[in-house]
């Protein structure tokens, strides 16, 4: 708060993934006026779900986060990434 940053807490976890977490990073990266740090364990649920949320089609998700350093490896995450299509 001092520095006047907002936090935002969207728990997920590889095997409770759903569209409604998804709908949340959406909101929040639309309402936020600046740069916005999305951050996780490991970087790939933090990315893909940014990507997923910021509207990159689920077949340039995976692209898209190799690209960034995070490739999607987890296979529930891979399945859940292809149903949002």
């Amino acid at each position: 708060e001092k520095l006047d940053l907002q936090y935002y807490h969207v728990p997920t976890s590889f095997d409770k993934l759903d569209a409604n977490q998804v709908g949340e990073i959406r909101r929040i990266l639309q309402n936020s006026e600046g740069p916005t740090f999305v951050h996780c364990g490991t970087g790939e649920l933090a990315c893909s779900l940014s990507l997923a949320a910021s509207g990159v089609d689920s077949d340039s998700i995976f692209e898209k986060a190799r690209e960034l350093g995070f490739p999607v490896q987890d296979e529930k995450l891979m399945a859940f990434l292809k149903s949002l299509q």
